[in-house]
């Protein structure tokens, strides 16, 4: 094997999971950002007043 087939060999799979890599980081932060209803519970403390809609 040849440095340049290696060298493209390697150029190859960093492309092609570099975005799949991406894609789950973004996936499990949002999946961390999601409220739960215990969460909303403890942050709502006093009545909060919602305006009519005309």
């Amino acid at each position: 094997m040849t440095i340049a087939f290696l060298l493209m060999a390697g150029l190859t799979a960093f492309v092609l999971l570099v975005p799949t890599l991406m894609v789950a980081v973004l996936v499990s932060g949002l999946a961390r950002r999601e409220v739960s209803p215990e969460t909303v519970d403890e942050l709502v403390t006093e009545p909060v007043e919602v305006p009519a809609v005309a």
